[in-house]
């Protein structure tokens, strides 16, 4: 799956769904590095113009639980609430 997603991320870069999707495959896949960059890419690209936003943080927040990445899950679910 990574592949596909990481195409069709290419073709809609700001897809909080397909980021998070990756971010899963990434984890299962056992690519830590990739997904380390994937989260700080997509922190960095929603503080630009305007996204980052209470559906994106808790989204992102949500994701970095599911992957076991708990300080940044905890930071972002904080700031979201």
């Amino acid at each position: 799956s990574i592949p596909l997603l990481e195409r069709l991320l290419k073709a809609w870069p700001d897809s909080m769904h397909y980021i998070t999707q990756l971010m899963a495959a990434y984890y299962h896949s056992n690519r830590p590095e990739q997904l380390a960059t994937l989260v700080k890419q997509t922190d960095e690209l929603f503080h630009k113009e305007g996204r980052w936003v209470e559906e994106h943080i808790r989204a992102l927040g949500d994701a970095c639980l599911n992957c076991h990445l708990d300080e940044q899950a905890a930071a972002y679910l904080s700031e979201a609430i």
